[in-house]
């Protein structure tokens, strides 16, 4: 089993730390608790061997087991090798360290990038506190997947300056506490998902045992089905897992339940909802406004490279200013029942006994219509209320309302 690292102070070196490994002896612990030979050229062949061995004793054990434990001992032998007569070495890591007592686990300013002269953004600025749910919405071509895709590390910004976990995504320890789920990924196909997830768990020197984080996003494909039997929602639950594999602080997720049927969708958001649990920090990008405005503590809406809008979801429809709608109809059409409705609500669309309202207080609105049917002598048959959701903020602040959805004025 591979052994957890060792953190101390390198003052002498000039660096924030320095990563011991200890080498293992000649017998390694696979991951079903058995001693492994490492030694062996053929690694992959004994561990077989030995599992076959192994299974009469535990039956729990499978070839998962001996694939994981494969990797993690061919990984020793060749750390074997380097060290030769010593029987620990260390390895200098200069990076600078991140600051833990920072509360913010991404700050952004000013962040902006072109591409072929065209901006991409313009100018973005926020922060995430760590142990939140940070949502970007925004259309196609807004700058979403850009912004992650920086904050990763894996794309370069032109100008203005970013912060991820107190340091920056090149920096060893920011990178090994990071998770990415990226929008557009291919996993080996003809591995299982056990071995993929053995594999990405080798590149961290700490983290989640495969089998466990196959729990996490509860994932539990036939022993030996590959990754290219899988279904779409098996799929993006294993690119999930292979995100947390390294038990990250901070999960970025580009748009991880594109695609999937409600269900499943379902599904995944109750592993978003899990990861906040256990302290992690998630900043996702989503099309579906149902899903941020379940899942998110905020919500950045992103149009044409800068950010209309940022806060809660409650805060976002509250401060919007856009009208609910109020539908009624009533027991009977009195004589002067029309002229009574259009007196209270001008802007009211009338036919027969029913009427349509847009309303931004609710309370005092309903309280009218209830006093409209107690003076025209009938009562109210029919009531619904629709109270604006974020997607009514969304379509308007991206300039994609409907020409009758624009903010509603206190006066009438």
């Amino acid at each position: 089993m591979r052994a957890e690292p060792v953190l101390s102070k390198a003052e002498e070196h000039g660096c924030a730390q320095v990563v011991s490994y200890p080498v293992a002896p000649k017998g390694a612990e696979g991951a079903a608790g058995h001693v492994v030979p490492v030694d062996n050229q053929d690694g992959k062949a004994a561990f077989r061997k030995q599992a076959r061995r192994s299974q009469a004793a535990d039956p729990r054990s499978n070839d998962d087991d001996v694939i994981v434990a494969a990797l993690h001992s061919q990984k020793l032998l060749r750390a074997r090798r380097r060290v030769k007569s010593v029987r620990h070495r260390r390895s200098i890591v200069c990076s600078p360290a991140m600051d833990s007592s920072n509360s913010f686990a991404l700050e952004v300013h000013d962040l902006r990038k072109s591409y072929k002269g065209l901006p991409a953004l313009r100018g973005v600025s926020f922060t995430v506190p760590r142990g939140e749910i940070f949502t970007i919405v925004g259309p196609n071509g807004s700058g979403k997947t850009t912004i992650m895709e920086i904050l990763e590390g894996i794309r370069r910004h032109d100008g203005g300056t970013f912060r991820v976990l107190g340091g920056r995504p090149s920096d060893l320890r920011v990178r090994e506490s990071i998770g990415v789920q990226l929008q557009e990924a291919e996993v080996m196909q003809n591995l299982r998902p056990m071995e993929v997830l053995a594999l990405f768990r080798s590149f961290y020197s700490r983290g989640l045992e495969p089998r466990e984080a196959l729990d996490r996003v509860s994932l539990d494909p036939p022993r030996r089905a590959l990754v290219r039997e899988l279904s779409g929602g098996q799929r993006k639950r294993l690119l999930v897992a292979l995100a947390i594999v390294n038990d990250p602080d901070l999960v970025f997720l580009d748009e991880p339940t594109t695609g999937l049927d409600p269900a499943v969708r379902r599904e995944v958001w109750g592993i978003i909802q899990d990861l906040r649990a256990r302290g992690k920090t998630v900043v996702l990008t989503t099309h579906y406004l149902e899903e941020a405005e379940r899942l998110s503590d905020r919500v950045a809406i992103l149009y044409r490279g800068t950010i209309a809008a940022l806060d809660s979801p409650a805060a976002l429809v509250g401060a919007s200013g856009l009208a609910g709608l109020i539908i009624f109809t009533f027991e009977a059409e009195p004589p002067g029942l029309t002229e009574r409705i259009a007196a209270t609500f001008p802007n009211a669309v009338v036919s027969g006994a029913s009427a349509r309202v847009a309303s931004v207080r609710f309370e005092d609105d309903l309280h009218q219509i209830f006093e409209i049917a107690r003076a025209a002598g009938t009562s109210v048959r029919e009531l619904d209320v629709h109270a604006p959701t974020l997607e009514d903020v969304y379509l308007f602040r991206t300039g994609r309302a409907w020409p009758s959805e624009e903010p509603a004025t206190e006066a009438r």
